[in-house]
C-alpha cells in the first residue's frame, strides 16, 4: 500500500520539541512468548505524559539571580521561600520544595501563587493517605479567591476523573447458597442461578460530569494546556464519549494545537468514525513528531505477534503490516490504523496517574493492543479467596475484566500496584481448596499465555459502507507461459440491484484479488474498475441477483492468503471482503494432470483473446458463474485443461467421463470413484473419447441437467491417457434447483 510505508517507516530524524517537552523511549512489559514469566519493568514517559511542563534552564537561571538578589537585599522571606520552592521542584527536591512553600504559606496564606506551588510541590511532611485530602483543601481555597484558576480546575478535574474511572461500571455481588461461584469472575451465571449483581459507586457518574466541567473550566482559562486536554481526552476515550472528543478536538483546530498529542487524538477520532484517510493523516503526522526510537516501538510487529529478529528488524516493519491489511483496494492499510488506535487508548487509559508512565507497556495495555476493544468490560470489587491474614480477609479485592467472545482476561490491583496499574490475576493455592474450579483456566496470568500463543492478535474490520457476504471461485491452471509457475482465475459473485433486460448495467465498482505472504506482504495482486456490468454476466438466482467478474494471478507455488474484495460506489455504497489460506500446488510436468474445473454459463471459441467479463484461454472465451447454482432449465458449461497427456508422432488419445453424482457423507473421493465403478446413472453425465496434437488440452463440455432432480451434487470429471493408462480426476459441487 502506498500509505503505509509513510506510516511505518518515517525518517528517522526527528522534529526538535519546545524547551520543556519531555519525550522519551519506554521500555516496559512485554510478553516473554518463547514461555517464560511474564515480565514487568519500569516504564518512562511517552507523548502522553501529563506531567506539568517544566522550566528551561534560562528560566531557572532567572530564579537563581532573583533569589541572590532578594537574600542579600533582605527581601520579603516569603517570597524567597516562594522561589526556593520553585528551584527545588525543577530540581527534583520534592521535599524541599513542599517545605519552603508551606513556609512561604504560613507568611502569606492567601497568596494564589503560592498555593498554586504548593499543589505542584505536594505535601511532603504528610502521610501519603492523607495528601489528597491537603490537595483537595488547597484546591478549594484558590477557588473560593480565584474561581477562574486554570490549574485548581485542573487539579480538582483529576481527583473526580480518578474516582469515575475506578469505579466505571462497577459490580459487585451477593451469592447465597445454591449460587454457582465455581467462577467468581462469571457474572451471568452467578446471576442466573441466584446471585445478586449489585453496582457499586454509582455516584460516580457524577463524578464524571464533576470532571468533564472543571477540565473545561482549566482550559477556558489555560487553552492550550497539554495536561488538561489529555485527561479530558482520557476521559471522552475510555467513555467512549466521541461527541465529546470531537468539540475537544475542534477547541484543539480553534486554538491551533497542533502538537503531536493533539494528532494522535484527532488521529484516534477520526479512525473510531470510519474516517480511515482523515486518521492516516493525523497519525501520520504525529508520529513525525516523535522520536524515531518511539516511532519503531510503535511500529514493532511483535507488540501483537510472536515473530522473528528478521521480522523485528525496522525494514521489515512494512512487509508485515502490508500483510496485516484488511481492505487492499484502498490506500490506507486499516489493520496498520487500528493499531495506532489502540495504542492511543492503552497509552491513555492505562498510564500511571502518578508518574505519567506508559499505558501501553502495563498487562492491560499489551491485552488491549493485541484484542481491541473488549466485548464486555466492568470492574468488580468481591473478597475473592485472598491469601492474606486474618486482618486482611476483611479487605475488598478490585478487578477489572476484559470479556471477548474468544475468552477473557481478569486484572487485579494490588498493594504493589503502580497508581493505575493493574496486573493479571493468579490466585494463590487457598483459591482451590475453598471450593473453585479446579483448572488453570482461572489463573490469568497462564491462560492468558497460552491464549497469546494460540491467538496473538485478532481485528474485526468495521466501516461505514454496508458489508456484505458473496461467493467466489478459485480455479487453478498451469501457466500458459511458464510451466513451473500457476495460474489463478478469480471469479467474485458482486451482488446487484437486478438485470436489465437488454444490454450492460451501470454501476460504478472496482475489485481485485490480492496474494499474500505473510513475512513479505503482498507479492501478487490485479485491481479493475469498471463503470459497466457485462449483461451476459449477471444471473438472477432465488438468493438475488449476482455479477461474475474473473481475475487472474500469476504466481510460483506455495503458501498463501488470497484477499479478494470489491467496492461497489453509487446512491448504496457496499463492499465485500473475504481473505483464506490458499495453498499453491505445482502441477507435476511427468504424469497427466488435471486443473480445476470451471463452472460456466457460456464458452464459445473466439479468435480475438480479450476478454472484459470472462476470460480467455486456448481459443476459448468463458464465462464463468461464481456460484454453483443452476436451474435445471440451465445447461452447465465445464471448462477444464489436461496436461501430461502421453503423445506418439504428434498425436494423444484420451478417455473422458462426467458423472453427476449425489452429495453423500463417504466423502468427494469415495463418491467419484464409486461412480466410476458403475453406480447408478444420474441424467446429466457423459462419456466420450477423443484425440488431440499436443500433451496440453483445453476443453469445454456441455452437461445437460433438465431431468436431474433438484439437490446437491458433484459434478466429477475423469480423463484417461489410452497410452499410459494413467487417469486424473477433478470436481466441483453444483446445486441443481
Amino acid at each position: 500500500m502506498s500509505r503505509i510505508t509513510q506510516l511505518v517507516l518515517l525518517s528517522s530524524s526527528a522534529k526538535s520539541f519546545r524547551p520543556g517537552r519531555v519525550i522519551a523511549l519506554a521500555i516496559g512489559l512485554f510478553f516473554c512468548m518463547a514461555g517464560s514469566a511474564l515480565g514487568r519493568q519500569q516504564t518512562e514517559h511517552f507523548w502522553f505524559n501529563s506531567e506539568r511542563a517544566g522550566l528551561s534552564s534560562s528560566q531557572i537561571d532567572s530564579l537563581r539571580r532573583v533569589l541572590t538578589d532578594a537574600t542579600q537585599s533582605g527581601l520579603d522571606e516569603s517570597k524567597v521561600n516562594y522561589v526556593t520552592a520553585q528551584i527545588a521542584l525543577e530540581e527534583g527536591d520534592l521535599k524541599n520544595s513542599a517545605r519552603a512553600i508551606a513556609k512561604a504559606l504560613q507568611q502569606n496564606p492567601e497568596n494564589i501563587s503560592y498555593l498554586e506551588q504548593q499543589l505542584e510541590s505536594g505535601f511532603a511532611n504528610e502521610l501519603i493517605a492523607l495528601r489528597s485530602t491537603y490537595t483537595r483543601r488547597t484546591v478549594k481555597k484558590i477557588l473560593s479567591l480565584d474561581s477562574l484558576n486554570a490549574l485548581a480546575h485542573y487539579h480538582a478535574g483529576q481527583f473526580a476523573m480518578k474516582e469515575w474511572a475506578e469505579f466505571r461500571e462497577g459490580l459487585s455481588y451477593k451469592a447465597e447458597l445454591g449460587v454457582d461461584i465455581r467462577d467468581p469472575f462469571d457474572i451471568d451465571r452467578i446471576e442466573a442461578t441466584g446471585g445478586f449483581i449489585v453496582p457499586v459507586h454509582t455516584e460516580s457518574v457524577s463524578r464524571r460530569e464533576e470532571a468533564v466541567e472543571h477540565y473545561w473550566a482549566a482550559l477556558a482559562s489555560s487553552p492550550r494546556d497539554k495536561r488538561t486536554a489529555l485527561d479530558l481526552a482520557t476521559l471522552f476515550i475510555v467513555d467512549n464519549d466521541l461527541d465529546g472528543l470531537e468539540r475537544l478536538v475542534n477547541w484543539w483546530q480553534d486554538y491551533s494545537v497542533e502538537d503531536e498529542y493533539a494528532q494522535f487524538v484527532e488521529g484516534y477520532l477520526y479512525h473510531r468514525q470510519s474516517e480511515f484517510d482523515l486518521a492516516a493523516d493525523y497519525f501520520e503526522q504525529a508520529l513525525e513528531l516523535i522520536p524515531a526510537d518511539l516511532r519503531r516501538v510503535y511500529s514493532d510487529p511483535g507488540l501483537v505477534e510472536r515473530v522473528t529478529e528478521d521480522a523485528r528488524k525496522e525494514e521489515s516493519f512494512q512487509a508485515f503490516w502490508s500483510s496485516k491489511d484488511v481492505r487492499m483496494l484502498t490506500e490506507e492499510n486499516e489493520r496498520w490504523l487500528e493499531h495506532i488506535s489502540r495504542i492511543v487508548y492503552s497509552e491513555l487509559a492505562f498510564k500511571d496517574w502518578s508518574s505519567g508512565g506508559s499505558g501501553l507497556h502495563t498487562e492491560r495495555g499489551n491485552m488491549y493492543v493485541r484484542y481491541g476493544v473488549p466485548e464486555k468490560e466492568f470492574h468488580l470489587f468481591q473478597n475473592i479467596y485472598l491469601e492474606a491474614s486474618a486482618n486482611e480477609q476483611a479487605k475488598v479485592n478490585a478487578f477489572h475484566v476484559f470479556q471477548y467472545d474468544t475468552g477473557r482476561f481478569v486484572f487485579i490491583r494490588t498493594p504493589m500496584s503502580l497508581a493505575n496499574d493493574l496486573i493479571l490475576y493468579s490466585p494463590p493455592a487457598t483459591f482451590y481448596s475453598s471450593g473453585a474450579s479446579t483448572g488453570t483456566d482461572l489463573d490469568f496470568v497462564i491462560s492468558t499465555r497460552e491464549k497469546i500463543r494460540e491467538k496473538p492478535e485478532s481485528h474485526d474490520f468495521a466501516s461505514n459502507s454496508t458489508r456484505v457476504q458473496f461467493p467466489y471461485f478459485v480455479s487453478r491452471f498451469r501457466s500458459e507461459t511458464n510451466p513451473d509457475e500457476v495460474d489463478l482465475l478469480v471469479s467474485l459473485g458482486i451482488p446487484v440491484a437486478g438485470k436489465p433486460e437488454s444490454g450492460n448495467l451501470r454501476n460504478q465498482l472496482e475489485s481485485g484479488a490480492f496474494l499474500i505472504d505473510n513475512i513479505t506482504g503482498v507479492v501478487h495482486q490485479t485491481k479493475e474498475s469498471v463503470s459497466e456490468l457485462n449483461g451476459s454476466s449477471i444471473r438472477k438466482l432465488k438468493e438475488g441477483t449476482i455479477w461474475t467478474k474473473t481475475l487472474q494471478l500469476t504466481t510460483k507455488p506455495g503458501d498463501f492468503d488470497l484477499s479478494v474484495e470489491f467496492e461497489s460506489f453509487g446512491a448504496m455504497s457496499y463492499i465485500g471482503l473475504h481473505r483464506a489460506p490458499l495453498p499453491v500446488v505445482a502441477f507435476d510436468n511427468n504424469t497427466i494432470q488435471l486443473s480445476d474445473l470451471v463452472l460456466a454459463s457460456n464458452v464459445e471459441e473466439v479468435e480475438d483473446q480479450t476478454n472484459s467479463y470472462g476470460f480467455t484461454r486456448n481459443g476459448f472465451q468463458i464465462t464463468p458463474v461464481s456460484i454453483g447454482v443452476f436451474g435445471q432449465n440451465e445447461p452447465v458449461y465445464l471448462y477444464f485443461e489436461a496436461y501430461g497427456l502421453s503423445t506418439r508422432n504428434n498425436n494423444a488419445e484420451y478417455q473422458i467421463q462426467v458423472e453427476l453424482t449425489e452429495n453423500v457423507d463417504r466423502g468427494i473421493l469415495g463418491s467419484l470413484f464409486s461412480r466410476f465403478r458403475g453406480d447408478k446413472n444420474i441424467p446429466g453425465s457423459i462419456a466420450f473419447s477423443g484425440n488431440t496434437s499436443s500433451s496440453t488440452l483445453g476443453q469445454y463440455l456441455i452437461l445437460d441437467i433438465t431431468e436431474t432432480p433438484p439437490g446437491t451434487y458433484v459434478i466429477a470429471l475423469k480423463i484417461t491417457d489410452t497410452r499410459s493408462k494413467k487417469s486424473a480426476i477433478s470436481s466441483r459441487t453444483v446445486i441443481v434447483e
